[in-house]
């Protein structure tokens, strides 16, 4: 996922003029860890999922669940339990 997501923050750095603002909360930047993880907007709906479907959240943001899946920098995945490539990246 790391630099596919076409958030605002990635779409002016390829030079189209867009509001950089999130439009969800209007208060920061779109970023990929903003709406993931930052967002206000979007972690009060998270938080009603989670509650209305007794879900326990895994992650507190974009790094922490890339950590978990393996994902370097890179893109290449490894599976953190065997040590082997997952085959994505």
């Amino acid at each position: 996922m790391w630099g596919r997501l076409q958030t605002r923050d990635r779409l002016r750095k390829i030079g189209l003029q867009v509001e950089s603002e999130c439009p969800m909360c209007g208060l920061h930047t779109e970023t990929a860890d903003h709406l993931f993880t930052q967002c206000s907007y979007v972690r009060n709906c998270s938080k009603e999922l989670n509650r209305n479907l007794q879900l326990i959240p895994l992650f507190s943001d974009l790094g922490s669940m890339s950590d978990w899946l393996g994902y370097t920098k890179s893109g290449t995945g490894t599976d953190t339990a065997t040590g082997m490539g997952t085959g994505y990246g």
